[in-house]
């Protein structure tokens, strides 16, 4: 396997979703002699910007693992969710973190094999009715992450949703728990996290 098929293969075992956006005029067995790596400012535990502004989480630590093993020096931005693509457009991007596989990023993105699967969720308010199954966002005023898969999946639904296109999840939270929206739609493991780390908010699977 060349080079840059080993580099890809370790950030597949590594980073959940982690791809590879070397542009289609690149030849495969070819590094960047800088990689450019980006990923979503709020997509904890996995990736975010602490209250200072720099990145932390697990596939944070486990990027500056590997690129020191590879000798590799790279750039690490994290951005809003709906900029991302702009940035792989744009050619500023090398590595894409956490980014779901869709049959349109597949036209400009090469993803390798998928060691995790992005499971629906929703997070809404303690005591508000339990949400368990995708038809009950209908007639709801549901946040999601401009650019995300949920918000595409929201867009495509057979019903009337009142869709929040916010800029990051930290965002939807705070319209959540200031009754401004009645649910949060986004990866289960997320979801989770965030009602564990929030006060008074649930977190569901979404079938």
């Amino acid at each position: 396997m060349k080079g840059h098929g080993k580099l890809v293969l370790l950030f597949a075992f590594t980073c959940f979703f982690a791809i590879s956006t070397f542009g289609k005029s690149t030849k495969a067995d070819t590094i960047p002699q800088t990689i450019k790596i980006i990923g979503d400012k709020f997509y904890p535990p996995y990736e975010m910007l602490n209250e200072n502004g720099v990145p932390e989480g697990f596939c944070i630590d486990l990027i500056s693992e590997i690129m020191k093993r590879l000798g590799k020096p790279y750039t690490l931005h994290l951005v809003s969710r709906h900029e991302i693509m702009k940035n792989v457009k744009a050619g500023r991007a090398d590595i894409v973190l956490e980014l779901t596989y869709t049959n349109e990023r597949a036209k400009l993105l090469h993803y390798g094999n998928i060691y995790n699967y992005a499971f629906k969720g929703a997070l809404y308010r303690r005591g508000d009715t339990p949400i368990a199954n995708f038809t009950q966002f209908k007639g709801k005023k549901v946040c999601a992450e401009k650019g995300s898969y949920a918000e595409e999946l929201l867009k495509s639904a057979p019903f009337k949703i009142n869709i929040i296109s916010i800029s990051d999840l930290q965002h939807a939270t705070n319209l959540l728990s200031a009754n401004k929206c009645d649910i949060v739609f986004c990866n289960l493991d997320i979801a989770k996290y965030i009602a564990t780390h929030g006060k008074d908010l649930v977190a569901s699977g979404v079938g």
